[in-house]
This record gives C-alpha cells, structure tokens and sequence, in this order.
C-alpha cells in the first residue's frame, strides 16, 4: 500500500472524532481493519498493531491534518469525507510546504548527493545519511515518511532509481 492510501484511510477514521492520543486513534484504526493496514501471514489476515499505525498518525498531525484542538484532544480538520484525488493533493501541498519550512530544497540535496559520491569509497547514498548532511528542522523519520510521497518526488524533480552493482567473485 503507498503511503497517501495509509493516510487518507486514518483520515477518514479521524473525521468527526476527537481523541486524547495518537495511540487511541491508531487504536481506532486498528479496530477498524481498513485493507491499508492489512497483511497476510500463514494465509491469515492481520491488521498493523497500534503502535506501528501511530508513525503515519504523527505525519498526519505533521502535515496539519490534524491539530490539537482545546483540551488537548486531536480531530482531524476535515468535517467531511474527502475524494481520494483531493486528499493526495492536499497532502502533496502540505508536505512540500513542511519541508520547504524545514530548510530543505533542491539544490542543497543535490550538493549533499555530490559530496557523498565523492568520498573515497562510492557507495549510493540512502535518505538517512542525506538526511544527516541536510540541517533540517523535521525528525528522520518524518523526512523519510515526506519523500516516500510521490508529490514531493515529483514536486522537487526526484525519481527513486535504484542500480544494480556487480562485484567479483572468486571462481
């Protein structure tokens, strides 16, 4: 499941509820079994625990989709259910604005990109080490969760490529 069905499946959970925690929403989640949180194992369905589900929560409160409202409770901003096209636009927004926010752009991941390529020994850099050559104000996780979102890619002319290294084995 991508990441923006994950989302739109806690915001529509989320809509017209308040909640103490984002335990007690993901709990809700949970409960729910919407197919976004699903899996097989053993040829038996499961649903993502509580506490793998709050993550994408915390992106959601992130993003400002939901906000603490009075009493420290958190709804979601939404009074009604969105289409799923106009949820992921919102959300393409609000992401790009979190990381603009956050210092990140373009040209400094590009220069990170270079100087990781030019150390001694070449190794394809992940988002973890960029994410550690970038003085951004967001978490990792939050900036690994952000360019996992394929508005952000598009938004910053990113693609995801990955390559295949052979190396030589002894015969």
């Amino acid at each position: 499941m991508s990441l923006e069905d994950r989302l739109f499946a806690i915001t529509l959970e989320a809509i017209g509820g308040q909640f103490t925690s984002f335990s007690e929403l993901a709990q809700k989640v949970h409960d729910a079994g919407p197919a976004e949180f699903s899996y097989n194992r053993l040829e038996e369905r499961h649903v993502m625990q509580p506490a793998s589900i709050v993550p994408y929560v915390s992106l959601l409160h992130l993003l400002g989709i939901l906000k603490t409202a009075a009493g420290d409770m958190i709804e979601c901003i939404l009074d009604e259910d969105p289409t799923q096209e106009g949820f992921v636009a919102v959300v393409d927004r609000k992401s790009i604005d979190v990381l603009t926010v956050a210092g990140f752009t373009r040209d400094a991941y590009v220069k990170v990109v270079r100087r990781l390529l030019r150390q001694a020994n070449v190794v394809l850099p992940t988002l973890r080490e960029i994410y550690q050559g970038l003085p951004l104000k967001v978490s990792e996780a939050q900036f690994i969760q952000l360019c996992a979102l394929g508005g952000v890619r598009n938004h910053f002319g990113f693609a995801l490529v990955t390559r295949r290294v052979m190396l030589p084995s002894q015969v």
